[in-house]
C-alpha cells in the first residue's frame, strides 16, 4: 500500500512539473513576442521611419525626452527582458 502512495505522490509531482513546464514556455512565448515588438519599434525610431513629437501627454503629464533617451531606455529594457529568460536551468540541458 506505501508504494501505491509513493506512486501517486510521484504522479502528482511530475503532473505538476509538466504543468510549470507549459506554463514556462507560454511565458517565454509571450516574452519573445514582446521583444520583437520592442526592438522593431526601437528600429524603426533609430532609422527614422517613426518620429517622435519633443513633448509627449499621457493622462494628463507631460514628458519632455530626447531621441537619444527614449532609444538608451528601450536599450535597457530590451537587454533586462533578455535576462529575464537567457537561463538554461540543469534539468533541462540533460535531455
Amino acid at each position: 500500500m506505501e508504494e501505491a502512495e509513493n506512486s501517486q505522490v510521484i504522479l502528482h509531482y511530475i503532473d505538476k512539473l509538466y504543468e510549470a513546464m507549459g506554463k514556462t514556455i507560454a511565458l517565454a512565448g509571450r516574452m519573445l513576442f514582446l521583444q520583437t515588438v520592442l526592438s522593431l519599434l526601437l528600429l524603426s525610431l533609430s532609422i527614422g521611419v517613426i518620429t517622435l513629437e519633443e513633448r509627449v501627454s499621457m493622462a494628463g503629464i507631460g514628458v519632455k525626452a530626447s531621441l537619444s533617451v527614449i532609444l538608451t531606455v528601450g536599450a535597457l529594457g530590451l537587454t533586462r527582458l533578455h535576462g529575464l529568460f537567457a537561463f538554461k536551468p540543469r534539468h533541462l540541458l540533460s535531455v
